[in-house]
């Protein structure tokens, strides 16, 4: 490679047969301007052929290499405009990334901010200003703590009801029988549908007999005059259901929801009834 690879992203950079980077040539052109990338250092694109700075298009103009000679200057020797150029653009750099005046400057255009000719006039009106912000902050407080305990209070009643209304038997063995049900079968003796939501379904004198209904979804159904005897209904939901004149023979019904449901005798249960048509328990 006998000159260097015009347009590279990224160099590396030696110095005393240290090799460092690679680094982009962004960063590389604003240490060249600064001064703290001159010569004796060397770049290369690929840590295998290496360059002077001023062999480099992108650093040759950027590099101040010492031009004195060895008789030294003259005084009426023509001064050197690009290199004060370099030195001004090195100056306005260092004084751009200066952290401390870029803080300095915002501290002192602070004040400045201060709109309006009866701020500077009447301090008081930026004390007014500043109640006013207060007042808001406290308002927002007031309104965060609403939100809180809104929320806190809507957790509780679902916690509430959960417990309240959770299947008295393990989900395990309530999803071993959901698996096993067969919701799509024909109403009839023994049939199986536990877990089955059969909302809207007329099942009115039909034989049930020993029907697995355990968890079923059974709201609002018209069982009226239907044998349910020895059938399992157990955390069944069955509010609103008809269940007038049907036979309940040895039917387990415990966890069941009943409220509002029409009982056997045409009373409608309470709202609660849970496994009985009554009210329940306190």
């Amino acid at each position: 490679m006998n000159r260097p690879l015009a347009g590279s992203a990224a160099w590396y950079v030696r110095r005393e047969s240290v090799v460092t980077g690679p680094f982009p040539l962004g960063v590389l052109l604003r240490y060249c301007e600064l001064g703290r990338l001159k010569a004796p250092a060397e770049v290369s694109v690929d840590g295998v052929n290496w360059f002077a700075l001023v062999e480099v298009p992108e650093f040759a103009s950027c590099v101040e290499l010492g031009t004195d000679t060895e008789g030294g200057t003259s005084i009426s020797e023509e001064i050197d405009w690009s290199r004060e150029r370099g030195r001004a653009r090195r100056r306005w750099l260092e004084e751009r990334w200066l952290p401390e005046r870029r803080v300095s400057e915002a501290q002192a255009e602070e004040p400045a901010r201060i709109r309006g000719t009866d701020r500077r006039i009447d301090p008081a009106s930026r004390e007014s200003v500043h109640f006013t912000s207060e007042s808001r902050n406290s308002d927002r407080g007031v309104s965060t703590y609403v939100v809180a305990g809104a929320v806190i209070l809507a957790v509780a009643a679902a916690g509430i009801a959960i417990w309240r209304y959770v299947p008295t038997e393990s989900p395990k063995v309530i999803l071993l029988r959901s698996i096993s049900a067969d919701c799509a079968s024909t109403p009839g003796p023994g049939v199986r549908w536990m877990g089955c939501d059969k909302r809207g379904a007329s099942l009115s004198g039909l034989d049930l007999t020993g029907a697995k209904l355990d968890n079923a979804i059974l709201t609002g159904v018209n069982l009226s005059g239907s044998r349910l005897d020895s059938s399992d209904l157990r955390n069944a939901d069955l509010r609103g259901a008809d269940l007038l004149g049907a036979s309940l023979y040895d039917v387990q019904l415990a966890g069941a929801r009943l409220a509002q449901a029409r009982w056997i005798d045409g009373r409608i249960c309470p709202s609660g009834a849970v496994g009985r048509c009554a009210s329940p328990v306190q």
